[in-house]
């Protein structure tokens, strides 16, 4: 339990300015605010008494970096935070965005320890920590600060932590939600139609590419700046998880085949982790002209790249996995399109990739070697298999 403490003023900030200006209709002033969308977030705290606090704010934020303050604003009329006052120590759990229900169940004000039901563990420090909350902040009162009707807590942080980095829960126009982003959101299945009746249309072909080979074959399309597994074909029973409905960013070194300008071919080339040499990837990409095939080596990197690939394919993913997907994707950069020499080493294979265009929609068919490893001596073989399975797809849906 924690020792209680009286929390004294430790400041107040002159409202006079704001009482001299003109009146505003709180209710209009308060309607317009939530046009800008804020994060959601849980105060948490165990005062001496044995109750647990928990009050739900938009008024998170960090203070200062040096030394490390953050701080929230609370109503002065709140009952959770005049319990919260007393307390040495609280923590801020930072909502995801598939917690909506705990935010609206701890802003009840007919509950007394409104934490009863949510699953929770302890902070370093003995403060309520809510489970599956993206990030939490544990901190020791520093002051607090009356302004209008709020105090801003000033809290110096003691530890903190991101168990669970997805998207949080936003408020915004009165209304509980999540962050959405063009540039890395999953785009909608309709946008997918059009490639997706294109290769049904060649499915008995895909089938019995896939029997001839004896292998999986998986058909990716392009959409925006991610490239989506779309169909596939004779799956292996060996593997856990299917690769349809897999999804990555169109950067290197996936892709490469469907670039179809020297624009195409820069901008892809700059999505390259940093540190990544754009000579070297002309050099690549030179080398997947000449054989109008891409290639890829077996590596135990590719690993840990499924795995992440797997849950960036779920759902809506953030800015941060995303970015994490593109490193590992940039350690992998040297296995993809690698020079004669290297293929001859006799190491197996990951990939064996070709382009098509089925009913005028550009796709690439994949041959993978995920359960069943692509012998070198096999390369040349299923290229020219897969070649003339293509010209059979074209002629059937012309």
């Amino acid at each position: 339990m924690l020792t209680r403490k009286k929390q004294s003023r430790k400041g107040n900030i002159s409202v006079e300015l704001a009482a001299k200006s003109s009146p505003f209709d709180s209710s209009k002033l308060w309607e317009a605010t939530t046009h800008y969308p804020t994060g959601v977030a849980v105060v948490t705290a165990a005062p001496s008494n044995g109750e647990r606090v928990a009050m739900v704010v938009g008024t998170f934020t960090s203070i200062s970096l040096e030394p490390a303050l953050v701080g929230f604003f609370a109503s002065m009329e709140s009952t959770s935070y005049s319990r919260l006052r007393d307390c040495d120590v609280f923590t801020i759990n930072v909502l995801s965005h598939a917690q909506e229900d705990i935010a609206r169940a701890l802003s009840r004000k007919d509950v007394s320890d409104k934490l009863q039901d949510i699953p929770c563990h302890e902070s370093p420090l003995g403060a309520p920590l809510i489970d599956g909350a993206v990030a939490w902040f544990e901190c020791r009162i520093a002051s607090s600060f009356g302004i209008g009707d709020h105090d801003l807590v000033v809290g110096a942080l003691q530890a903190m932590d991101v168990p669970n980095p997805v998207l949080p829960l936003l408020y915004f126009q009165r209304s509980l939600g999540q962050y959405r982003s063009k540039s890395f959101v999953i785009s909608g299945e309709e946008a997918l139609l059009p490639a997706v009746s294109a290769v049904e249309r060649a499915r008995s072909l895909l089938e019995e590419l896939a029997a001839e080979l004896q292998r999986e074959v998986v058909v990716f399309t392009r959409l925006g700046e991610e490239v989506i597994a779309i169909a596939s074909a004779g799956e292996q029973p060996n593997r856990k998880t299917s690769l349809l409905g897999r999804r990555f960013p169109f950067a290197p070194p996936f892709g490469a085949l469907l670039l179809d300008s020297e624009e195409e071919t820069k901008a892809w080339i700059d999505r390259a982790r940093s540190g990544s040499e754009p000579a070297r990837w002309r050099d690549r990409l030179s080398r997947l002209r000449e054989r109008g095939a891409s290639l890829a080596m077996l590596s135990e990197g590719h690993r840990s790249f499924d795995e992440v690939v797997e849950q960036f394919s779920q759902g809506i993913h953030t800015p941060q996995q995303r970015r994490h997907l593109l490193a590992l994707m940039g350690e992998l950069e040297a296995e993809y399109e690698p020079e004669d020499t290297s293929l001859e080493t006799g190491r197996d294979l990951r990939l064996t990739q070709v382009r098509a265009r089925i009913c005028g929609v550009d796709v690439l068919l994949s041959v993978h070697g995920m359960s069943q490893p692509i012998r070198y001596d096999e390369v040349h073989s299923i290229i020219e298999t897969m070649r003339s399975y293509i010209d059979r797809m074209e002629r059937k849906v012309t």
